[in-house]
C-alpha cells in the first residue's frame, strides 16, 4: 500500500478561527496555533469530544503537568512550547500515519476478514433507535467512500462511543461491551481560545500519585506508543483489562479496526471486538458520576426524555458538598484557590456537554448542550446549593403545569359526563407539546440565572422564580387556545385554569438563601 496520510501534517481537524471562519489543520499546526484559534468545531458532538481527548493525551505526554504549579505556568505562558510539541510528534510521527503498512493510527493491520461498508465507521449511523427526539443530531448520509480526514475523525469517535452488541466474526468473540463513553456526557470547559480550552481541561498528571486516576499494570502510555492489538482472538469472551493510567484511558481502543483504501479514499472498514474496560475500572475524570447504593457509580449522561441542564446541579457541587454526585475533575481543578488566583474567578466560561446515549447496539440520541459557568460558582458551596434549589423549583412548576394540562385535556375529550381514556388524554397532551415548550423556554432563563448568580444571588433567584410562573401560564394559555373554542373546550379551560392557580402557589418561591 503506497498511500500515506500523516495526521501530524495533513489537514483534517476542523477548527474555527478567531474571525469565525473555518479551516482544517493537522495535529501539529492545531496545537502550535491553539492560542490563535477559537475552537475545534465538528458537526458531530462525538467527533468534537474525541478530538479533544486525543489532543489532551498528546499534551499530557509533552507537558504533564506534574503539579498545580506546572499547570499554572503552562496557563500563564499563553501558548504551547513548539520544541516540546514537535519533538514529541517527530519521534512518533510514523504511528500517526492513517495508512501505515504495519502500524496504522488507531488500527490493526491485517485483520483476516472482509470489510463492511464504510458507513459502519460512522458511530451515529450504526443503529439508530426510534425517533425519540425530533431535534437530535443526526449524521448526514454517507456515500460509498470517505476522505481520509473524515475517516480519521470517525475512527476516533468509534473507539470512544461505539455501542455494545454483536460483532460477528468467525472464530472470534461474538459480542463487545459498549465503548467507555457510550452512556456518559463528556464535560468540556470552553475558554476564549482553543489553547485556553485545552489547558482548562488538562488535569494535573502524576501517575505515581494516582493523579488523576489510579493506573494498573504497565506504565501509562497512549495507544500509539503501545503494541497494536492482536490480529485474531480466540472464540471466548471479549478481552478486558484495567487502564494503565489516564493517557491509556483517553486513547482506549474499544474495537479492532482496519480501514480499506482505494485511490486515496477509505472504501470500507473491518470491525472486530477490541478491549473492554475491566470491572472496577477507574471513573473517567471527564464525566460526572452519580452514586447509587445498589449499582455503584453511574456516569451522568443524556436522557432521551429530558435535557441535561435539568440535572446540572451535579456539575456545580463538589464532593464535600454532595455525597451523591462526583463532578468532572476539571471543574474541581478550576475551583481551587490557587487556580482562581490566575484564572479570574468571575470570568465566564461555557461547559459543553457532548455525547450520546446507547442501548445495546442502538443509538438512542446524540446531543450537545451548553451551560454557562464561572470559577467562583464552582468554588462556592452556597451557590451550588442555590442551583439545586432553583432546579427543584423548576421541576415543581412543571409538575403544576402537567396537572393543569391533564385537566384541560380530560375536559376537552370528555363526552358528556364520562371520563375519557387516560391514554387518550396523555396523547392529546403530548400532541400539544406545551410541557416541552415550557422546558425549552425555561433554559434561557436558567442561563440568565447562572450568568447573574455570582454577582446578585438574590436578584437571580427572584427573577428565575418569576420567569418560571410566567412560562407555566404562557404554556397553559397556548394549550387552552389549541384545544378550540367549543363550549366544552372553554369550560374545560376554565376548570383547568383553577388547577394551575391552585398548584402554583404550592411551588416554593425562591427566596434569598440565609447566610
Amino acid at each position: 500500500m503506497s498511500e500515506r496520510f500523516c495526521l501530524v501534517d495533513e489537514r483534517w481537524i476542523p477548527c474555527e478561527q478567531m474571525d469565525g471562519s473555518r479551516t482544517e489543520l493537522g495535529i501539529g499546526e492545531t496545537l502550535l496555533c491553539a492560542h490563535e484559534l477559537r475552537a475545534i468545531a465538528d458537526s458531530s458532538p462525538l467527533v468534537t469530544a474525541a478530538l479533544h481527548r486525543l489532543l489532551l493525551a498528546i499534551l499530557h505526554r509533552c507537558f504533564g503537568p506534574p503539579d498545580i504549579g506546572a499547570w499554572i505556568a503552562l496557563y500563564r505562558a499563553g501558548r504551547l512550547d513548539p520544541s516540546a510539541l514537535m519533538g514529541y510528534l517527530g519521534r512518533w510521527r510514523r504511528r500517526f500515519d492513517l495508512f501505515h503498512t504495519e502500524q496504522p493510527f488507531y488500527q490493526v493491520r491485517g485483520l483476516p476478514f472482509d470489510p463492511d461498508p464504510v458507513s459502519i465507521l460512522v458511530t451515529e449511523r450504526t443503529a439508530w433507535g426510534g425517533g425519540v427526539n425530533l431535534f437530535e443530531h443526526r449524521p448526514r448520509d454517507v456515500g460509498s467512500s470517505l476522505e481520509p480526514g473524515e475517516a480519521a475523525r470517525c475512527l476516533l469517535a468509534a473507539h470512544g462511543f461505539s455501542p455494545g452488541g454483536l460483532v460477528k466474526k468467525r472464530g472470534e468473540p461474538t459480542s463487545a461491551t459498549a465503548a467507555p463513553l457510550n452512556r456518559g456526557a463528556i464535560v468540556l470547559v470552553r475558554g476564549e481560545t482553543l489553547f485556553a480550552t485545552l489547558v482548562l481541561n488538562l488535569l494535573v498528571y502524576a501517575p505515581d500519585h494516582a493523579l488523576p486516576i489510579q493506573g494498573r499494570g504497565t506504565k501509562d502510555a497512549p495507544a500509539w506508543e503501545r503494541d497494536s492489538l492482536p490480529r485474531s482472538l480466540r472464540r471466548s469472551a471479549e478481552p478486558r483489562r484495567m487502564p494503565s493510567g489516564w493517557i491509556d484511558l483517553l486513547t482506549w481502543q474499544s474495537r479492532r479496526l482496519e480501514l480499506r483504501v482505494e485511490a486515496g479514499r477509505v472504501v470500507g472498514c473491518v470491525r472486530c471486538v477490541g478491549e473492554g474496560l475491566g470491572d472496577g475500572a477507574p471513573r473517567d475524570p471527564m464525566l460526572g458520576w452519580k452514586m447509587d447504593v445498589k449499582r455503584g457509580a453511574i456516569p451522568v449522561g443524556f436522557d432521551p426524555e429530558r435535557a441535561f441542564w435539568r440535572d446540572s446541579h451535579a456539575l456545580f457541587q463538589a464532593a464535600d458538598q454532595a455525597k451523591d454526585v462526583e463532578r468532572p475533575k476539571a471543574l474541581d481543578q478550576l475551583a481551587r484557590a490557587d487556580v482562581r488566583a490566575v484564572v479570574p474567578p468571575d470570568r465566564r466560561f461555557a461547559l459543553d456537554l457532548l455525547g450520546m446515549r446507547g442501548n445495546q447496539a442502538r443509538v438512542l440520541l446524540v446531543r450537545a448542550e451548553r451551560v454557562p459557568v464561572s470559577a467562583k460558582l464552582l468554588a462556592d458551596a452556597d451557590l451550588g446549593a442555590s442551583v439545586r434549589d432553583v432546579l427543584a423549583s423548576a421541576e415543581a412548576t412543571a409538575s403544576a403545569l402537567r396537572a393543569a394540562l391533564f385537566a384541560l385535556a380530560r375536559h376537552a375529550l370528555a363526552p358528556g359526563e364520562r371520563n375519557p381514556d387516560t391514554e387518550d388524554v396523555r396523547g392529546l397532551i403530548e400532541s400539544l407539546g406545551k410541557e416541552a415548550a415550557f422546558w425549552s423556554r425555561t433554559k434561557r432563563h436558567f442561563d440568565s440565572y447562572l450568568e447573574r448568580l455570582t454577582d446578585d444571588e438574590v436578584g437571580a433567584r427572584s427573577a428565575f422564580s418569576l420567569a418560571l410562573r410566567e412560562e407555566a401560564r404562557r404554556a397553559f394559555d397556548e394549550a387552552s387556545a389549541a384545544v378550540g373554542m367549543s363550549a366544552r373546550a372553554l369550560k374545560g379551560a376554565a376548570l383547568a385554569a383553577h388547577v394551575l392557580a391552585r398548584k402554583l402557589p404550592s411551588v416554593p418561591r425562591l427566596e434569598p438563601q440565609e447566610a
